[in-house]
């Protein structure tokens, strides 16, 4: 009996296996794989053989079609103001050439005339920013102390 007086007490545990019941048992990720299993089983039972590469191609082929129809309509429809307009467009001869040489180009760089709302904007606009501007008075620099005393 003096060999059970000699050993120390064992340290308790940090948790007990009551505590293993709920949100924080360990457990909860072999719950979620095996659930996951039997998701993928299910699934996999559930499909059967297919031949996809004929699936997408009907899917992918009708979409196109349908472009085709359409824009072959809006090429008639919009074929006859076409040819309409071509032919209101004058020839280009080379006397409208000779002419558009000799026209002068107008040049210079005077600024547009001021309507009077916009130029009582602007005024109005450099006045808000002469009040903003805060004016500080100048510092005079300090005077030395003389040496003469």
């Amino acid at each position: 009996m003096a060999i059970l007086s000699e050993t120390p007490e064992l340290p308790k545990a940090a948790v007990s296996p009551q505590a293993l019941v709920g949100a924080a048992s360990p457990l909860w990720a072999y719950f979620g794989g095996a659930a996951a299993t039997g998701l993928a089983w299910w699934w996999m039972t559930r499909f059967t053989p297919q031949n996809l590469e004929a699936m997408f191609e009907t899917a992918a082929v009708a979409p196109l079609k349908a472009v085709e129809v359409a824009e072959d309509a809006v090429v008639e429809e919009i074929a006859a103001p076409l040819q309409a307009a071509a032919e209101l467009v004058p020839a280009v001869t080379s006397g409208t050439i000779e002419a558009a040489e000799t026209v002068e180009p107008v040049m210079g760089g005077e600024a547009a005339p001021l309507g009077p709302v916009a130029a009582e904007l602007i005024r109005e606009e450099e006045a808000v920013q002469a009040a903003a501007t805060p004016v500080r008075p100048r510092r005079t620099p300090p005077v030395p102390p003389s040496s003469d005393t």
